[in-house]
Order: C-alpha cells, then structure tokens, then sequence
C-alpha cells in the first residue's frame, strides 16, 4: 500500500509539474496587465511573454526575487555588412552607460548579426509601486535600443568622413605637402 500510494504521489509530481515561484509569477502577470500588458505564460519554458510599446520581452522568474528580462533580435545587420564592427563597437560603448545589457549573436544560417538585450533585477511582493519599477525598467531597454543607434551612426559618420580625407592622388600632380616632402 505505502509503495502504491508513493507511486501515485511520484507519477502526480511528473503530471502535474508544479511551478516553483507560482506567487511571483502571478504577481508578475498581475503587475503586467497593470501596465497595459497582455502577458502569455509559455507551456514548455513557464516564462513569461508579453509586447511593451510593441515591441516583445520575454521574463524569466529565475527565483522568487529574482527576475530576468529579454528583449531578442531588436536589431540585425548583415554579416557582409561593411559596417558590422561598427555595430559591435557601438554595442560595447553603450554598454558602459545603459541598464540593459546588450550583447550581439551571430546566426550563420541567415548570414545575420542579431542584437539582444537582457536585464536582471530583485522583485518581491513587498516592493512599493511595482508599476512604476517595471515600466521604469522596460523604459530602459528603449533608451539601451537608442544608445546603441546613435553611436552605431556616430561611428559610420566619423568612418565616412575618414574615407573622404582619404583623396586620390592623380598621378602628375603634387600637392604642397608632397613638394615639401620631397625638398626634405
């Protein structure tokens, strides 16, 4: 009878997986629609998935006070893009003064370089205001998404402008900094 009931209870746990951090996971979806979301527990992952301003985030309940926030594939380049470690440098600067940390992948199979970003952070139900985090926090991904643009062009324009003193030289003719070259 005892390795019947055992049996039973083991087989029920496997069905019946019971998610771990289930309270922060409701308050998390319950802080969520707050905002204006419409947030989707994923079956297999149990993370949580919702659109923010359009575009789409992923949260990971990683304990009952920890969560991790995943903005993917925000951006992509061209792997024969001549600008690619421009982007990579951007990447890097924006880095030193964002919240979100972004970071670049490569997917071979469609030649892209994609770029994500992710932010982890404490939320527990004790916490005040819990709106005003989030929206606070996702708000950042944005300003994280705009950082990274603008030094992406800041640095195409300085390459760009460095191909223009680049001047061709045509051949018969010599410029004063030659002619001074050559006296030297």
């Amino acid at each position: 009878v005892l390795f019947l009931l055992y049996f039973i209870i083991v087989r029920a746990r496997k069905l019946f997986k019971c998610y771990p951090y289930m309270k922060i996971r409701k308050l998390v979806i319950d802080t969520l629609r707050n905002i204006g979301c419409q947030p989707e527990v994923d079956k297999k992952t149990e993370d949580v998935r919702f659109k923010y301003q359009g575009e789409g985030f992923v949260m990971k309940i990683e304990s009952n006070a920890t969560l991790t926030i995943y903005n993917s594939w925000w951006s992509v380049l061209d792997l024969n893009d001549p600008k690619i470690e421009n982007l990579k440098d951007a990447v890097n600067q924006a880095n030193m003064i964002t919240m979100p940390v972004t970071v670049y992948s490569i997917d071979k199979d469609e030649s892209l370089l994609g770029v994500h970003s992710q932010y982890s952070m404490f939320f527990t139900k004790e916490m005040s205001d819990k709106e005003f985090l989030f929206t606070t926090v996702l708000d950042s991904f944005f300003s994280a998404h705009q950082e990274v643009r603008r030094r992406f062009i800041a640095l195409s324009d300085v390459q760009r402008e460095d191909k223009k003193k680049d001047r061709v030289r045509i051949k018969g003719f010599a410029c004063s900094e030659d002619v001074n070259m050559k006296n030297e």
